[in-house]
C-alpha cells in the first residue's frame, strides 16, 4: 500500500493567525506517477483529513507544520506501507526538506530537525510539488481551522 499526503499551511497577515491542513489518501497501486498522484488528490476524497488553528506564525511555520502534522499522524496509524508520497505546493519547503536549499531561517530550523526526526523511522519517502489546484482539501482544511477562530 502507498500513502499519499498533502499538507499545507498559511497565515493571515504574516506573521499573523495561522493553521495548517493535511489528507492523506491510501493506494494499492504501488507505482504512482506524479500525473496519477495529482489525480488522486484532485479527484478522489481522502481517507483522512484534518485541520489545526495553530495560533501567530509565519506562512512558512505552518507550512512546515502541516507536513510534520500528517507525517506524524501517518507513523502513528501504520506502519503497513510501502512508500509514502508527500505532495506540497510550498516549493520552499519541497527543496528545504529534500537538501536543494538549506534552511537558514531560524524559525525554520527547528521545524526542519522534527521533520528528519519523524522521516528516519517511516521508510521510503517521496517529496514532490503540486500546484495550489491539487492541493485543495489541505487548503480547505486551514482555512476552516483559521475561520472557526
Amino acid at each position: 500500500m502507498i500513502l499519499i499526503l498533502t499538507a499545507d499551511g498559511g497565515s493571515r497577515g504574516n506573521p499573523g493567525p495561522s493553521a495548517y491542513g493535511f489528507a492523506i489518501w491510501k493506494s494499492e497501486n504501488n507505482f504512482l506517477s506524479k500525473e496519477e498522484l495529482m489525480q488522486i488528490v484532485s479527484k478522489t476524497e481522502p481517507d483522512f483529513r484534518s485541520g489545526v488553528y495553530i495560533g501567530n506564525t509565519t506562512n512558512n511555520q505552518a507550512e512546515w507544520q502541516g507536513m510534520i502534522a500528517g507525517l506524524s499522524y501517518i507513523k502513528s496509524i501504520s506502519t503497513d506501507f510501502v512508500k509514502i508520497f508527500v505532495a506540497l505546493d510550498s516549493d520552499l519547503v519541497v527543496k528545504q526538506i529534500t537538501g536543494l536549499y538549506k534552511v537558514k531561517n531560524p524559525g525554520l530550523q527547528p521545524l526542519f530537525l522534527e521533520a528528519k526526526t519523524i522521516l528516519k523511522n517511516l521508510g521510503m519517502v517521496e517529496f514532490t510539488h503540486i500546484y495550489r489546484e491539487y492541493n485543495k482539501i489541505a487548503d480547505a482544511e486551514v482555512n476552516a481551522a483559521l475561520d472557526r477562530i
